[in-house]
């Protein structure tokens, strides 16, 4: 069976581009346009979503050396598609396409969360783009989340 690549971008309020995408693989050959309905039908406007809600690697633009903009940036990411391909599975976490897909759907029911979370405990949104993209398993993350826990 082929694996999946599941594809996505940043684009802050600019239009400054950068894109990812994640490999899983796909045991149980489900097609592209099942994978594709299913991840359309949980994201915001069908295509966005937080990348660190679903452990995939955040792309934000500033990440290129192009430096943040507190007005420009976000936290969404764009859905771009998904492709078959024979390149090896490059998850850090070794999920299959459908065990994606159940984490997707069950952080969509959750809802999608921006920065808000952090900053309600006083971090800084500069701060905060910089510890999502961190990523929550980060020591620095968990750090300062328990610094302002502590705080508040």
């Amino acid at each position: 069976m082929p694996n999946v690549i599941f594809s996505y971008l940043y684009r802050d309020a600019s239009n400054n581009k950068n894109g990812g995408g994640v490999i899983f693989t796909n045991p149980t050959g489900l097609d592209l346009e099942s994978i594709h309905g299913r991840l359309s039908a949980v994201l915001d406007e069908r295509e966005f979503f937080v990348p660190h809600q679903v452990r995939v690697p955040p792309v934000y633009h500033y990440l290129t050396g192009y430096g943040y903009a507190e007005d420009d940036d976000h936290s969404y990411h764009e859905f771009t598609g998904v492709t078959f391909t024979d390149e090896d599975p490059t998850d850090e976490y070794t999920r299959t396409i459908i065990e994606f897909l159940f984490e997707i759907e069950r952080e969509a029911r959750r809802g999608w969360q921006e920065f808000d979370d952090l900053m309600r405990l006083g971090i800084s949104y500069a701060e905060a783009t910089r510890l999502v993209a961190l990523g929550p398993e980060h020591p620095e993350y968990e750090q300062a989340l328990s610094m302002a826990v502590l705080k508040s």
